[in-house]
């Protein structure tokens, strides 16, 4: 069985008739424009697409979005960010393992994802120094004294991570 941890997310490729319906394309078709094109070879719209997402939980990403990002750095359009899971739709019908490039993965249809979640890798200047208090108070020798300060300490750097983490 291929690795849990290991998904491809294979894009719902349909051809366009007229710009008004949409129908499925040939299994072999499909296949072939899964396995052998790139972003540089599929379009949608003007925009360049690639038709199999490759993923992994802990790769890294670049987070593209105009609607949930401020255009602050470090968190616009093109910030780094790891992947922390995938939520799929109840009874995923296409979530199968299928041979990649002569290794067996998972894969499953862009329509049977909920969501993909994410966290911003850069930290801000701010969650750095709430780790750097921890580990300053965890390191002390009464840690008793220090365990309800270092407690709130968790939690406010808890909210944070939490804010740094997109759906």
């Amino acid at each position: 069985m291929p690795p849990e941890l290991t998904l491809i997310i294979e894009g719902n490729i349909t051809s366009s008739i007229a710009n008004t319906k949409q129908q499925r394309i040939d299994g072999h078709l499909r296949h072939r424009i899964l396995t052998s094109c790139g972003d540089a070879n599929v379009m949608m719209g003007s925009k360049h697409i690639d038709p199999a997402l490759c993923i992994y939980i802990g790769a890294f990403l670049i987070c593209i979005d105009n609607k949930h990002l401020t255009a602050k750095v470090p968190r616009g359009n093109g910030t780094l960010c790891r992947v922390l899971g995938v939520k799929l739709n109840e009874n995923a019908q296409s979530y199968k393992f299928k041979n990649y490039y002569g290794k067996k993965v998972w894969t499953v249809n862009a329509e049977d994802v909920m969501w993909v979640e994410c966290e911003h890798v850069n930290k801000t200047s701010f969650i750095t120094q709430l780790e750097s208090q921890i580990k300053e108070f965890t390191s002390q020798l009464d840690f008793t004294l220090n365990e309800i300060e270092t407690e709130k300490i968790k939690s406010k750097l808890d909210d944070l991570k939490n804010k740094l983490t997109k759906k």
